[in-house]
């Protein structure tokens, strides 16, 4: 069984398929940073009094970040389970 990166190549020796490990690390990477960036916006709206309309425009902008991550963190288990099946099929 042949693994599939995001980047659409395949191992050719049979070993660890760099690319996959760099797929994973660049998907780690933007968790991380849109993690840290819905941080920083709950932390803004926390200073803001609650009638301030730039908690609405904040809290939709934290939305959209928390859409995009569950996404990633979907791709990002299933990269995480073709390098296993990888590793096991080694």
């Amino acid at each position: 069984m042949s693994t599939v990166t995001a980047t659409g190549s395949t191992p050719r020796d049979g070993g660890p398929d760099p690319e996959l490990d760099e797929d994973l690390r660049t998907t780690a990477e933007t968790i991380q940073a849109d993690a840290l960036r819905v941080r920083d916006i709950e932390e803004q709206k926390l200073a803001l009094d609650a009638d301030d309309p730039r908690i609405s425009v904040l809290a939709e902008e934290a939305e959209r970040i928390a859409e995009r991550l569950l996404m990633e963190t979907r791709i990002e288990r299933q990269l995480a389970a073709d390098q296993a099946a990888e590793a096991a099929g080694s």
